[in-house]
């Protein structure tokens, strides 16, 4: 199932805007795969294809590799997979001598909940490809299921998937020029005022219209030039695509898809 990634239109000028799925590999993104090695252990953490990740993981790169302004964030992360793949690209530039602009510490932003979805509004009523009913309401840590959802993805259990990585994910501090951070709540509620000031990649993963919207309406302007804007539902949930087409239709955005 395909992915939508848009690539800032200013940066459409520049040499270093060549997509990574077909520039060949520098010294330093070549590093970087070195580094990172296998991670089939990612693959185990999320319902996310590989193909998905592999997409999620070139744009980061390439932000990396040619000294791109910018954080990664992702709203809406399940279990974290992304962002920790994310964030082991970001350790691998830092470190490697090849990769001479990702010198700076850079942040991985973590937005989610952690307790399943909020109580789904009246544009979110849909159905995905498949014809199943998206009927995700989540909103009350009294459910029998979101507490199930809670045990399972919780922020802790996030958490200690990052430490186990080698990622301090608890003070918030640089180790490797990577900072892990974490926006916990209802989107509407944590997204307006968080303290990010400017976005090389940002994931949307929330499935939902108002979800979508939600995030869009806080992040999207803080994505930089030449930065990524990826959201991984736009094909599966007619709801979200819904949301992603009216807003980029007010901001006269453009892009394209990658499989």
């Amino acid at each position: 199932m395909g992915v939508l990634i848009l690539m800032t239109v200013l940066c459409a000028s520049s040499a270093a805007a060549t997509m990574p799925l077909t520039a060949p590999k520098s010294a330093c993104r070549e590093a970087i795969d070195r580094r990172v090695g296998p991670w089939d252990d990612i693959l185990r953490l999320t319902l996310v294809s590989r193909s998905r990740l592999k997409n999620a993981y070139d744009s980061w790169a390439h932000v990396l590799e040619h000294g791109f302004v910018g954080d990664w964030v992702e709203t809406g992360v399940f279990r974290g997979a992304c962002s920790l793949l994310a964030a082991r690209v970001l350790r691998a530039a830092f470190l490697a001598p090849e990769c001479k602009l990702a010198t700076s510490p850079r942040t991985i932003w973590l937005a989610d909940s952690f307790r399943g979805f909020p109580e789904e509004r009246a544009e979110d009523k849909g159905k995905d490809i498949n014809g199943r009913k998206s009927e995700r309401a989540c909103h009350t840590k009294e459910s029998e299921s979101c507490e199930g959802f809670a045990r399972l993805y919780s922020l802790e259990g996030v958490k200690q998937t990052f430490e186990r990585s080698g990622f301090d994910a608890h003070r918030g501090t640089a180790v490797n020029g990577t900072i892990i951070r974490f926006l916990s709540g209802w989107f509407n509620e944590t997204l307006p005022a968080a303290p990010i000031r400017s976005i090389a990649v940002l994931r949307l993963d929330g499935d939902l219209y108002s979800s979508t919207m939600d995030a869009l309406r806080s992040l999207y302007p803080k994505v930089t030039v030449c930065g990524y804007f990826i959201v991984d539902d736009f094909f599966y949930f007619r709801q979200c695509r819904q949301a992603v087409k009216e807003y980029l239709h007010e901001q006269h955005a453009h892009g394209h898809t990658m499989p």
